[in-house]
């Protein structure tokens, strides 16, 4: 039994680049479970590149662990040639007991043969679906990842944006504020006819001397300028309320717009996200479903050792689907 870091050093060795056939038969299934490890790490790195490796690196010494309990080749050309050369003799010299023995015996290796060879076909056709399956989780949380990352910069921006609405809308009101003027406006500087015809009243009283007369109607008419210039202020500042009214509806206008057209920008890139995400899900499915039932598939082999075609998955069929999958990614 090797130590683990005699395993270790093999595993990163073999990531580095040493052959296959330099690694002891007696440490295949240690090294083996190191490079699933490690196979773990790389996927929570997101290294597709160093995963597809390992998953190489993986099948290929599986295979040696395969033939290794074996213990004899998956091909059976040439025992199945001496046994038909051994059948033909026998049969030529009416040993038909013999001829049958050995029927049997090639029909039993038949059979034998055939499993194991479609036994190495699923095991590499699910190989390739796993590495496909890994690389597509892989993709799937590089796209949430890069989706999350838009979201957050979209929703950073808005608050960008939003903070600089808000002091330019504070502007405007300093600046409407600013502008208000020291004195009343000419337009609410006129006085009425009635007061201007009090004013010339007063004047011709006093150039005739009539002066109690004149100050009866100073009195007046300085009540009514009064009551006048209360009217005119009040309404000068009416007009400025209006006025501010005006524009805090104009600032919330745009606030309102503001917000709608950032939910929709929001909106937009949250259904693009579902979108693209569902699509890699359910990639992910149909591929761990493919994956299923060509596990659960069972060949159907005759006495004379002939594999029935309604059974078999094509390989044709497969090398669609994969060409399929890798479309998607």
């Amino acid at each position: 039994m090797k130590n683990s870091t005699y395993i270790e050093n093999l595993t990163e060795a073999l990531i580095s680049g040493m052959s296959v056939s330099r690694v002891p038969s007696d440490v295949l299934g240690d090294v083996i479970n190191s490079l699933e490890n490690y196979k773990e790490i790389s996927i929570g790195e997101g290294d597709t590149e160093m995963v597809r490796e390992i998953q190489r690196l993986i099948r290929v010494l599986s295979a040696k662990v395969e033939v290794k309990s074996d213990g004899e080749s998956i091909l059976p050309n040439n025992t199945i040639r001496e046994l038909r050369k051994s059948q033909k003799k026998y049969s030529s010299a009416c040993e038909y007991k013999i001829s049958q023995a050995i029927e049997e015996k090639i029909a039993k290796k038949k059979i034998r043969e055939v499993k194991k060879l479609q036994k190495w076909k699923k095991t590499e056709e699910n190989s390739k679906m796993e590495e496909i399956l890994e690389e597509c989780r892989i993709k799937l949380r590089n796209i949430k990842s890069k989706w999350n990352e838009k979201l957050m910069k979209m929703h950073e921006e808005k608050e960008k944006q939003l903070e600089r609405l808000m002091l330019l809308h504070e502007k405007q009101l300093i600046d409407f504020r600013e502008s208000f003027p020291d004195a009343l406006p000419l337009r609410f500087r006129k006085f009425s006819m009635k007061l201007l015809s009090m004013r010339e009243t007063e004047k011709r009283l006093a150039q005739i001397r009539q002066f109690r007369e004149a100050e009866q109607i100073h009195k007046e008419a300085n009540l009514v300028e009064k009551s006048e210039i209360t009217g005119k202020t009040e309404e000068f500042i009416d007009l400025l309320l209006l006025q501010k009214n005006r524009l805090i509806q104009a600032q919330s206008k745009e606030l309102e717009c503001f917000q709608m057209n950032w939910d929709r920008k929001i909106c937009c890139i949250k259904r693009n996200s579902v979108n693209e995400i569902d699509a890699m899900h359910n990639t992910i499915i149909n591929i761990e479903k493919k994956i299923r039932e060509n596990r659960q598939s069972r060949v159907c082999v005759n006495c004379h050792g002939e594999i029935s075609s309604s059974i078999l998955i094509p390989s044709s069929k497969f090398i669609y689907s994969q060409y399929e999958v890798m479309s998607v990614l």
